[in-house]
């Protein structure tokens, strides 16, 4: 009996072979064109179909692509069959979109399907797909898997068949960050982030902006960020804000003693903020500090209603490495350059130079500029020599500006009235000071001392010339009444000599007329 059924089959498919063969032969004349149906594995094909297949042992083979592939299908005809080899199911066109012609519970591959859902991604317009598979205990995949494949901004993530957008289910929703919004989130409970010890990225076009490490620090344009926040680029941070009204844009810098739920009052000498510049070098460590602006605590009792604060400015001289404090606000507006205790409004420590004018005006009093001059801050005080003889050689000039050759030194106009430095610098050179480019100016302060001890020097001559003069009147006068006295001397001398002369000659006269 097995034997006739063996035969029969064997006659059956020599049949089949032959019918093939004989609808081959048929095809080169003009086959479809006589309306008949063709069956292989059948003596008798289903009159509706063209084509009729039929096996016990063997399955019809579709044509079998993946994605990419179908999507690279050059107009395919509307009702077109092909077989996604990345979801495993048969698709067909219908008319301008693919369709998916199977379910996920139909067939298994060593897996039990009802254990996961499809997330059918479409892409935009023409209708090219995607399937992604995700346990259905962990749903928030389907979300990240979307993410992770996909960036066409006019795809559609679709869950079970159903646009994720549309869903309600909780939960779906708790577990997915939509791309229209959340809601009904509890912080700390729903939040974008990880779980793990893991960082969190963010990119765009395809590459990385801005990532959070596990342990909080958040770099922009670096994934090592070696601070709560370091910021990577070229641009460096704009703050801009837009309003109707006059506040400005701000930066802040908070401080506050203790932890972030219990905060502490500051105390005094505490540094609520610093911006730090910080340059590279190519050996030892790469960025070093160089320069600060720091805000301090001044105020021993810090509160609402007492709150002193200065500000300081740190630069780095050449050829050194250690920044140091080169100016000071303090708490009472002092200014001080070169000083950390400023006492005056402007207190400067150190050699001011001055391009232009300086003016000084006052509503009460005039005022004027000090210069320190403590003896408790001096030795080796010996007294100027020779002042009024270096004085004499110094020589006042009138002179003008070239203000068109040096537009950076903002000179005054006019004709101007002084000395020429070089000149000054041979005879004392302690007064000349010569700046970085070879440049001279004159501290015409330090001429007062030489100008007071150059007049002491004068009036000491001039009153030497006056005793002398006293000296010479005296003994005129001295010498004067020694003549007045001879000159009495003599007048007496001639009275005589005349009474004399007379009697002489009266007697003479007597003798003669005897």
């Amino acid at each position: 009996m097995n034997q006739k059924r063996i035969a029969i089959k064997k006659i059956k498919m020599n049949k089949k072979i032959v019918f093939c063969m004989a609808m081959m032969l048929l095809s080169l004349s003009n086959f479809f064109a006589q309306n008949k149906s063709v069956s292989i594995g059948s003596l008798t094909p289903d009159n509706s179909a063209l084509l009729d297949l039929e096996s016990n042992t063997q399955g019809f083979l579709m044509t079998r692509l993946d994605s990419l592939q179908i999507k690279a299908i050059a107009n395919p005809a509307n009702g077109l069959v092909v077989f996604n080899l990345e979801d495993q199911c048969f698709w067909y066109k219908n008319k301008n979109k693919w369709e998916r012609i199977c379910t996920t519970d139909s067939l298994s591959n060593n897996t039990v399907i009802s254990n996961y859902i499809n997330a059918k991604i479409i892409y935009g317009d023409t209708g090219i797909f995607n399937y992604i598979k995700v346990v259905k205990a962990n749903l928030d995949t389907i979300i990240n898997t979307y993410i992770a494949s996909r960036t066409t901004k006019t795809d559609s993530l679709y869950v079970g068949g159903t646009p994720v957008q549309t869903l309600i289910s909780d939960s779906i929703v708790s577990a997915a960050w939509l791309l229209r919004g959340n809601k009904g989130t509890s912080p700390p409970v729903n939040f974008l982030g990880t779980r793990d010890n893991k960082d969190l990225v963010f990119g765009t076009n395809n590459s990385e902006r801005m990532r959070v490490l596990a342990g909080g620090d958040v770099g922009i344009g670096t994934s090592s960020p070696l601070s709560n926040l370091e910021v990577l680029g070229l641009t460096g941070i704009t703050a801009n804000r837009f309003s109707t009204d006059a506040n400005p844009a701000q930066v802040t810098f908070k401080k506050a003693r203790g932890a972030s739920g219990t905060p502490s009052t500051l105390l005094q000498n505490d540094m609520i903020g610093q911006v730090v510049f910080m340059g590279y070098t190519f050996s030892g460590t790469p960025y070093l500090p160089t320069a600060y602006i720091s805000a301090s605590v001044t105020d021993p009792a810090w509160s609402d209603f007492s709150r002193g604060t200065d500000l300081t400015f740190s630069v780095t001289k050449n050829a050194t490495s250690i920044p140091f404090e080169a100016l000071r606000i303090d708490n009472n507006g002092n200014v001080g350059i070169g000083c950390s205790t400023p006492h005056y409004v402007l207190d400067v420590q150190g050699t001011l130079g001055v391009s232009g004018q300086i003016t000084t005006t006052s509503a009460v009093a005039t005022t004027g500029f000090t210069a320190c001059s403590d003896i408790r801050f001096k030795t080796n005080i010996v007294p100027l020599q020779n002042s009024l003889q270096n004085v004499l050689k110094l020589q006042g000039v009138n002179y003008i500006w070239r203000i068109n050759e040096f537009p950076e030194r903002h000179f005054a106009n006019g004709v101007q009235i002084g000395f020429i430095a070089q000149e000054i610098e041979k005879i004392y050179p302690q007064f000349v000071l010569t700046d970085d480019k070879g440049f001279k100016s004159v501290d015409y302060s330090r001429l007062t001392p030489v100008l007071v001890e150059a007049i002491k020097e004068q009036q000491k001559m001039i009153e030497d010339q006056q005793s002398a003069i006293a000296q010479l009147e005296a003994k005129n006068n001295c010498q004067q009444s020694e003549i007045e006295k001879m000159k009495s001397e003599n007048l007496r001398n001639q009275f005589q000599f005349d009474f004399r002369l007379k009697k002489l000659e009266e007697l003479l006269s007597g003798e003669a007329k005897k």
